[in-house]
């Protein structure tokens, strides 16, 4: 009996592990964008991020810097460009998941780029001092979260990370 118990729960260890990055996946997407400051003080990194189309630029013109925003990113479970740019507790699309919450830093209409800051883990903190303005960052964030700490951790890009997200 103890044998086949211990049999289990290697099992279970074993599925568990092979699951884990998987319901991660599904319950987080990438994001790329800009590299633009580290504010170690808030702890939030401030990027630049290109606007999809002329809808986002237009729900973009809506905002001044310093407004609570809520980003709408493009994709499915990678990105690079942002969708819509909505109020805190503007109404998204049935299938709209890709959500951020950040605070509008600049929008910059000729280039379609908008920056932004958001809220990131202390423990990524360490590995983005080195960066520079305009190299780039990829982060996870959640799905569908309107919580300012939907970021669960950002990183300096990466040729290999792009690729392992392929």
């Amino acid at each position: 009996m103890r044998k086949q118990l211990i049999a289990s729960g290697a099992v279970v260890v074993f599925v568990c592990g092979i699951l884990a990055p998987v319901l991660r996946a599904v319950e987080s997407y990438d994001w790329s964008g800009e590299f633009v400051a580290l504010d170690e003080g808030t702890q939030s990194v401030t990027v630049k991020a290109r606007l999809l189309d002329e809808t986002a630029m237009a729900d973009a013109k809506q905002f001044k810097a310093g407004d609570r925003v809520l980003l709408v990113w493009s994709g499915m479970t990678f990105t690079e460009a942002i969708r819509r740019v909505l109020p805190p507790t503007g109404q998204v699309k049935a299938g709209e998941e890709l959500l951020l919450p950040a605070e509008l830093v600049s929008t910059d209409t000729a280039s379609h780029y908008l920056t932004f800051r958001a809220r990131i883990p202390a423990d990524d903190m360490a590995g983005l001092k080195s960066l520079k303005a305009g190299e780039w960052v990829t982060a996870a964030a959640m799905r569908a979260s309107r919580d300012e700490r939907a970021i669960v951790s950002i990183r300096p890009y990466t040729v290999r990370s792009a690729k392992a997200l392929s």
